[in-house]
């Protein structure tokens, strides 16, 4: 049986977490999903899981920012130091490891037990499990709830996705295409600026097989608007190249090529088309992507999924 567990998680005055959950089931796994229960919990204030979770990004952003003077020190012809490079992928390990430790010591605590407690009633290790988490504070959206033991004992061990999303939604007109459909999927695919091109177009056509493709090329943004335009519509579209989020969260701009750097509010009509034609899908492969899929996911234009990374990568 496919199950959905909801989170609604909601920070008070005092700093506690409130958890509103939701279950349910459905035979298909689509859109035929019947409430099984509900129950409101709570988790203990997240602060120290904050300051660990800042303390991991700022060695990762390190890690990060140390290769990439690496690469250009190679370019040059100048040598790298590898013990410091090793001590930084030591350091960065360390401090996931912490990070996890804490998430798991969070999350097994007695005041999230009674979830637990209900959601054991409901699940079973023969089950598909999503779980949906679903807040508004920018905070607990960056942490990785993976690492977490949201589940009771008798599932933690199945491979469960784990999903944001959004208090605002609308039913799109269109629904996506069954995978027991046999028309070809639709995807337009935009690399970005300063990223092998070559590379990812052979990747993506190898991962897609069949299914029509195309391809744009540092676009300006009049050419993407009037692909997204199309009058076939797209299933998926796909964006590769170099992106950033505000630090609230609430925005994010993708750069098109080196001298454009668009927001989705710039893309909004012509998304909005897409989305009306059946567009159900966008993957972002760009660095710091919540902001992006805050706003897909929100402006009135309710994508119904999105794939953005919430790092750097």
């Amino acid at each position: 049986m496919n199950k959905r567990v909801f989170l609604n998680i909601q920070e008070t005055a005092e700093k506690d977490l409130i958890v509103t959950v939701k279950i349910s089931e459905s035979k298909t796994g689509f859109y035929d999903y019947t409430l099984l229960a509900g129950y409101q919990g709570k988790l203990l204030q997240a602060t120290k899981i904050y300051s660990k979770y800042q303390e991991w990004q700022h060695r990762y952003r390190n890690l990060a920012a140390f290769l990439a003077f690496r690469i250009r020190r190679k370019e040059s012809g100048q040598l790298t130091n590898f013990s410091e490079m090793e001590q930084g992928f030591e350091n960065c390990r360390q401090q996931a490891k912490q990070l996890s430790a804490s998430l798991t010591s969070w999350s097994d605590g007695q005041d999230f037990l009674p979830v637990k407690t209900v959601l054991s009633k409901h699940l079973s290790p023969e089950d598909n499990i999503q779980i949906l988490l679903e807040t508004e504070n920018f905070e607990l959206r960056k942490l990785p709830w993976h690492l977490c033991n949201l589940l009771p004992d008798n599932v933690k061990h199945l491979p469960v996705e784990i999903a944001l999303t959004t208090p605002e939604f609308q039913r799109i007109s269109k629904p996506p295409l069954s995978p027991t459909s046999k028309q070809k999927i639709r995807i337009l695919a935009v690399f970005g600026s300063n990223i092998d091109q070559e590379s990812s177009r052979q990747a993506l056509e190898e991962l897609v097989g069949d299914e029509e493709i195309q391809l744009l090329e540092e676009p300006d943004i009049d050419t993407l608007k009037s692909q997204l335009r199309s009058e076939k519509g797209w299933d998926i579209v796909f964006f590769s190249g170099h992106g950033e989020s505000q630090q609230d969260g609430q925005e994010g701009r993708i750069e098109l090529n080196q001298n454009l750097r668009v927001t989705i509010s710039d893309l909004k009509d012509a998304l909005g088309e897409a989305i009306g034609k059946g567009l159900w899908l966008a993957i972002f492969n760009c660095c710091d992507g919540l902001g992006i899929a805050n706003q897909l996911a929100g402006q009135d234009l309710y994508l119904p999924q999105i794939i953005v990374m919430r790092e750097a990568i």
